[in-house]
């Protein structure tokens, strides 16, 4: 199976606050963050893997938070994964990349939109 390199979700007006809870939660250990502005740099450890994740407040207009898992070491195979599992834990409305991301494939386009009660959509993002 393929597993992305990286994962990337942006969540829909969710405090830094639930999302670190979040990851405390899913995650073996997770450091203190070290924020810069709207920017919160950490570290979380799955199963002895250590995994840097940056947290972007209004990454993407004033509501959307980007939550970006900078390993290939995820427990998730791709964004859409992730996206299932915090809209789960966090009931938060998620867009993350619909497909499997591979370099120059011209697929980034294709956002996977779940809304706060589960529903999935593609939608062109940003519009």
């Amino acid at each position: 199976m393929d597993i992305q390199t990286d994962i990337e979700i942006y969540l829909m007006k969710q405090s830094v606050e639930s999302i670190l809870q979040w990851l405390d939660d899913h995650f073996d250990s997770c450091s203190e963050p070290v924020s810069h502005g709207r920017s919160h740099s950490l570290e979380v450890v799955h199963e002895k893997q250590v995994i840097p994740v940056n947290i972007v407040e209004n990454a993407s207009g004033k509501a959307w938070t980007s939550v970006w898992f900078d390993s290939i070491n995820t427990p998730w195979s791709c964004d859409a994964e992730c996206g299932r599992e915090a809209h789960t834990k966090l009931n938060a409305r998620i867009r993350c990349n619909a497909s499997f991301w591979q370099e120059n494939a011209g697929n980034m386009d294709e956002w996977l939109e779940i809304s706060s009660d589960g529903t999935e959509n593609l939608v062109d993002w940003p519009s």
